[in-house]
């Protein structure tokens, strides 16, 4: 498949870098720096490669600290007492997190597109979403430029309904240049294009990079916080959106403030 061969993505350049910041700042518990793997990949080759196994699995222990990209059901509860109570099972909450799981993603390792386990998935997998996908991971969609025009749509239409209680589907433009950027802002056009576990593609087909997974994404900190399954009726407006993905966003990359990156 062929993959964008362009100048970089602005706003994923800057998520780039600031993943390996967080790599080269993992810390062993005796104090020596625990990143022995040198993934130095420019962002051009990464969007075209991915990460290889063995990186995928670095990342894991150096971002997530061996964890995987799963989010706890709202009761966390041991299988055996679900057996026990399967009433707990149709909870709205535990069926609201239930229809947000994904089972797997379609993802670029090793210089291929395979479809993995969506648990595998790291921050900086480059990941593709199509109608019908539920989004496996908190991520940023790639902007396609003339080359990739045939293989992705000009737009992307993605129900994040259960997460952010908007009834509108959020629609991401394909095509948006730099200037949007120059225009809004980095956070802004960030924000823009910036997607959540859960949600699910309505229409079109885009690449995007992950910026968190499991715990960490927005459903994760929602059903930590005991703000899930979302109020439809508290948080119908864009404004409603906008400031659960800067909280959470910011929370889920704190070695650096948005914007500031050069």
């Amino acid at each position: 498949m062929t993959v964008d061969e362009g100048k970089a993505d602005a706003v994923l350049e800057r998520i780039w870098k600031e993943i390996h910041q967080r790599k080269d700042s993992g810390v062993n518990d005796d104090g020596s720096n625990s990143n022995n793997t040198n993934i130095t990949n420019s962002l051009l080759d990464h969007l075209k490669c991915g990460y290889t196994t063995d990186e995928a699995s670095k990342i894991r222990e150096l971002l997530h600290n061996d964890t995987f990209n799963v989010v706890p059901p709202p009761v966390d509860c041991p299988a055996w007492l679900c057996l026990v109570l399967p009433c707990i099972n149709h909870l709205k909450s535990m069926k609201s997190h239930k229809n947000c799981m994904p089972e797997d993603a379609e993802v670029l390792r090793n210089g291929k597109w395979i479809r993995y386990d969506a648990a595998s998935l790291v921050a900086g997998d480059v990941i593709q979403l199509e109608e019908g996908d539920v989004v496996p991971a908190d991520c940023v969609v790639n902007i396609i430029d003339d080359s990739c025009q045939e293989e992705y749509d000009d737009d992307l239409l993605v129900d994040l309904k259960a997460i952010t209680g908007r009834n509108r589907p959020k629609l991401i433009s394909l095509t948006t240049n730099n200037s949007t950027e120059k225009h809004h802002g980095p956070s802004t056009t960030r924000n823009q294009r910036t997607l959540l576990l859960g949600g699910r593609v309505v229409r079109g087909r885009a690449k995007a990079i992950v910026t968190a997974i499991g715990k960490d994404s927005v459903l994760g900190q929602l059903i930590k916080d005991g703000k899930f399954p979302v109020n439809e009726s508290t948080s119908s407006e864009d404004d409603d959106e906008e400031s659960i993905l800067m909280d959470e966003e910011t929370k889920n990359l704190t070695t650096m403030e948005l914007g500031t990156m050069s």
